[in-house]
């Protein structure tokens, strides 16, 4: 709907354009109409908040000429669905469905397109991903999505990192400058996904997640495969009886840890690491300061330049995504034997949150020194970075532990583990002052 300048209506014969552009009727009940105001998305909009804003953009027509006005034109009045919304890319604020109308949920984005290289944009996927082959292929399903974002590939992607700090959420944060905040659902869990309304979190270019946990032969497996399988789904919203919805979103999923549900069958996944071994902290600050700092000045007009200018004319929405070194070690670890043994392990000690790498290697003697950790982060464990004092007669020593995913150790003089967000874990193991572990069994530790 492109609405006129408001120096069109300065005369009363062009005030009942005005209202015919400005508003739409929301409902026309009991003697009672209230109104709805596109170009803000104001709904509820009453005769005496329309009059008042009528006059102040129309300074030489008075209330009564406005009010008279209303009168004669009302009838004419494009009456609108509030009760449901369509995203309709590069459309009006308001789109015509089946001869009705609806709020269109996509916004114009704020970044335009300029001649800019983005050669730090490839840099950057090519370091964190690690090679350039998987960033050119991010790039392609990028662009194709921004060029023709109702379309949908049958792909998803997961980008994972035990460690923070590694930009994945800087790179949903470019998705969202570049796409508009109104074409990227951003969820912090999956929680989301039980609600009545889960259908809505699909209309849009892109949803991303972050930590979904999603185990072998769910129903959240079985509902992501559903998901990204078709474009459109007959489903109830809340309170509401089934409807056809269009869901075109892709799927990035971010996480601390693989994913242990990828199968050998299953080719819908790109998934890879996302990170860089920096010389040290100091090091990835200065890097990640730098990089953030060209996307603020000229980088999200160069990416969404790049993005629009990439070809995309032989792209294949049927075929899978490239099968990664960490898809391959990912599709090997469900159903392999190490990995449930400490799958079973942790299941067999569920107040424990500790254990060290002694205890964790003696359960897998036949596993490869190299292959131990993949089966431990396969498992839900994270390594903790710094070794940890423990006590073995009489004598304080240090070892390696891995802990559960979602749970930190809190290196505060009492040693009390706390979840990330500070909350106490129940059943929590204690840690001695300073870090202190007690009654571990001793030996030889080989580092993994």
């Amino acid at each position: 709907m492109a609405l006129l300048q408001m120096n069109k209506y300065d005369s009363q014969q062009n005030i009942t354009q005005y209202l015919l552009d400005e508003f739409m009727v929301q409902s026309d009940g009991h003697g009672t109409t209230t109104y709805y105001h596109p170009r803000s998305g104001q709904r509820n909009v009453q005769l005496m908040h329309l009059l008042h804003k009528a006059v102040n953009d129309n300074p030489y027509i008075s209330y009564h000429e406005i009010e008279k006005a209303l009168q004669m034109v009302k009838q004419k009045m494009r009456p609108i669905i509030l009760t449901n919304e369509h995203y309709r890319p590069s459309c009006d604020s308001v789109v015509n469905v089946h001869g009705f109308y609806y709020v269109n949920l996509w916004k114009k984005p704020l970044v335009e397109p300029a001649d800019i290289s983005a050669q730090p944009f490839v840099d950057h996927l090519k370091l964190m991903l690690g090679t350039g082959e998987k960033a050119q292929w991010l790039i392609q399903l990028l662009a194709l999505k921004y060029q023709r974002p109702l379309e949908k590939p049958h792909q998803a992607v997961y980008l994972y990192h035990a460690e923070g700090g590694m930009g994945k959420g800087i790179l949903v944060d470019t998705l969202k400058h570049v796409f508009g905040s109104s074409a990227v659902m951003s969820l912090t869990d999956g929680s989301a996904f039980s609600s009545g309304s889960n259908i809505d979190a699909w209309k849009r270019t892109w949803l991303t997640v972050s930590e979904y946990d999603v185990k072998t032969g769910s129903k959240q497996e079985n509902y992501l495969k559903t998901m990204l399988g078709d474009s459109s789904f007959q489903a109830p919203r809340k309170n509401e009886h089934f409807s056809t919805h269009q869901t075109p979103a892709s799927l990035i999923m971010c996480s601390n840890n693989p994913p242990s549900f990828i199968t050998k069958t299953d080719r819908r996944w790109f998934v890879s690491e996302f990170h860089n071994d920096f010389e040290d902290d100091a090091a990835r600050a200065d890097y990640m300061t730098t990089y953030i700092n060209w996307l603020k000045d000229v980088g999200y007009s160069a990416v969404a330049n790049l993005l629009k200018n990439e070809d995309v004319s032989g792209y294949d929405l049927a075929l899978g995504p490239i099968k990664t070194e960490e898809w391959q070690r990912c599709a090997d670890m469900r159903g392999d034997e190490g990995m449930e043994i400490i799958a079973n392990y942790l299941e067999d000690n569920p107040n424990r949150t500790v254990f060290t790498a002694i205890e964790l290697r003696r359960l897998l003697p036949f596993v490869p020194q190299k292959a131990v950790k993949y089966k431990l982060v396969g498992a839900g464990l994270i390594k903790e970075q710094q070794r940890v004092n423990f006590e073995r007669l009489g004598k304080r020593d240090k070892t390696q532990v891995w802990i559960r995913s979602g749970c930190s150790l809190n290196r505060l003089s009492s040693g009390t583990i706390v979840m990330p967000m500070g909350q106490p874990l129940k059943d929590q193991v204690i840690l001695w002052p300073h870090n202190a572990l007690t009654n571990i069994d001793h030996c030889e530790e080989e580092e993994f």
